[in-house]
């Protein structure tokens, strides 16, 4: 297989990443992020921006903002869009938000008047009844669509501006940067493209050795990528190693990367959530969750922009809540 940047690979392995000996997480737990107003159906989507606001989103057809601060979590604004279960959402820029479902539309929301805008898919691809997933940079929307195609949009006009296509349908997306784009497909193979160089943006490809279908993909640079599957395999992705990580049994579908941290999830599994130490990835916290957290089935996850010492963690779950926990600094990160 061709394959450089995101993609390459100077070794690979499978192994059960250690939880023995590792050391152990300062954590605590704070005031539930939306505990202003719990939402009505599983929370599906959870994002932070610079501002310390959390979106949260989910089957209620409601996207509420809250402003973070782990004591009172004031709510800030709520928008409902009467015809779309929330499946994804993020911020875009810094009064905005565009949300998705099963649906062939999506909307972008106006923080100031809490208005919603509908954009349609266009009349080319009219067949696509789903835009529930998609990734965002810059002003660039891609989503996923049936048949092998992401669709490509830009998020201030809501015109669509073209499409990728690669081998079996596209079932996780994550930017590497701003015109780089990495896509997962059903058939276990990820695929980088540079939008810069469309229609014939495909610039890497690679099978991931797992061989299961993603579930999840997860992006901060292009030196670190995580892949979820659908076997519960996490592989993990730098120039220089990769590592399969077999701490789940069920589809590993909630991803979030922290400059410090890496947080997964399977919503299958009740509880089941385990939390990486970035610079010692053989080692998952051994003392976090215990049976003790009250996690339920976790169907979404986000990090706080990083404190001076410590970071918040948004777990959504399948009664509405999102749960927030304050997660010291490792001392010794290197």
């Amino acid at each position: 297989r061709e394959g450089e940047g995101a993609l390459r690979r100077a070794a690979a392995s499978s192994e059960a990443v250690a939880s023995e000996g590792g050391s152990k997480l300062g954590v605590a737990r704070l005031a539930d992020a939306n505990s202003r107003e719990v939402s009505k159906a599983v929370v599906r989507a959870i994002e932070f921006n610079e501002e310390d606001l959390m979106l949260c989103a989910g089957l209620d057809k409601t996207v509420r903002v809250f402003r973070v601060d782990g004591e009172s979590n004031e709510k800030v604004t709520s928008a409902f869009v009467e015809d779309c279960p929330v499946y994804s959402a993020r911020f875009f820029r810094r009064r905005s938000i565009v949300c998705s479902g099963r649906r062939p539309f999506f909307y972008r929301i106006d923080l100031e008047t809490a208005t919603a805008a509908k954009f349609p898919v266009s009349i080319a691809h009219r067949d696509v009844k789903s835009l529930e997933r998609f990734a965002l940079a810059d002003s660039t929307l891609a989503f996923t669509a049936n048949d092998g195609r992401v669709l490509l949009c830009d998020a201030r006009s809501g015109v669509w501006t073209g499409r990728l296509t690669l081998d079996g349908d596209a079932r996780a997306l994550a930017f590497l940067d701003a015109t780089s784009l990495l896509c997962a497909s059903r058939n276990a193979e990820l695929f980088e493209f540079d939008l810069r160089k469309l229609p014939n943006a495909c610039v890497a490809r690679a099978a991931d050795p797992g061989a299961s279908p993603p579930a999840a993909l997860a992006a901060d640079t292009r030196d670190f990528v995580a892949l979820g599957t659908e076997s519960g395999a996490l592989s993990l992705y730098t120039p220089r190693y990769l590592k399969a990580c077999l701490n789940l049994s069920t589809p590993v579908d909630s991803l979030a990367v922290h400059p410090r941290f890496l947080a997964f999830a399977s919503r299958w599994t009740k509880d089941a959530l385990r939390v990486l130490r970035r610079d010692n990835l053989h080692t998952v916290y051994p003392n976090w969750p215990t049976s003790n957290t009250p996690l339920h089935y976790v169907h979404a996850l986000a990090f706080s922009t990083p404190r001076a010492d410590h970071s918040l963690l948004a777990i959504g779950n399948d009664r509405g809540k999102v749960l927030l926990y304050k997660l010291a600094h490792p001392p010794d990160f290197h």
